[in-house]
C-alpha cells in the first residue's frame, strides 16, 4: 500500500534570475509605485560635466587622469566627454529622460556618437529628431 502526498508549490524568479521554490500558492504580487529614476544617458551627461569641472578646476590634471581616478580606460572617459560636444537643447533633453519601468532605454550613449561627431548644432537638432522619431520616444 502506498500513499500519496500532496501539497501546492509555487516558484518566483527574482531580478537576478534565481528561482526560489516556495511552499503553498504563490504570493499575491506587492504593487508598488514607480518612481522614475534618471536614465543611463542622463548621468552620462551629468558625468561629461563633472569630468570637465575636474580638469577645469584642476583637481585633476587631464582627462586621463579623471579616467584613472574613475577606474576607466581613457577611451571610454573621451566617449563620455564628447557628449559635452552636443547642442545644449539635447543636453538638456537627455539630462530629463527617464529610465523606462520596464524593458530597455531608448536612446544610450552610442546612439549619441554619431551626433557628437557633428559640429553644426542645428544638424546635431535635426539628427536627434531623427533618432527620437526612429525610436519612438514621445517629445517633451
Amino acid at each position: 500500500m502506498s500513499t500519496t502526498e500532496t501539497f501546492k508549490i509555487s516558484t518566483q524568479r527574482s531580478r537576478h534570475g534565481r528561482v526560489s521554490i516556495h511552499e503553498g500558492a504563490a504570493p499575491v504580487p506587492v504593487m508598488t509605485t514607480y518612481t522614475p529614476t534618471p536614465a543611463r544617458i542622463a548621468r552620462l551627461v551629468a558625468l561629461a560635466h563633472r569630468l570637465d569641472d575636474m580638469v577645469r578646476t584642476g583637481l585633476v590634471e587631464s582627462l586621463a587622469d579623471a579616467a584613472r581616478l574613475g577606474g576607466i580606460t581613457r577611451a571610454r572617459a573621451s566617449q563620455i566627454a564628447n557628449l559635452l560636444h552636443l547642442s545644449p537643447p539635447i543636453q538638456e533633453r537627455l539630462l530629463f529622460m527617464h529610465r523606462p519601468a520596464t524593458g530597455r532605454e531608448q536612446v544610450g550613449e552610442r546612439d549619441m556618437r554619431s551626433i557628437c561627431l557633428e559640429p553644426d548644432w542645428q544638424k546635431q537638432e535635426a539628427m536627434f529628431d531623427r533618432l527620437v522619431q526612429a525610436k519612438g520616444i514621445a517629445a517633451r
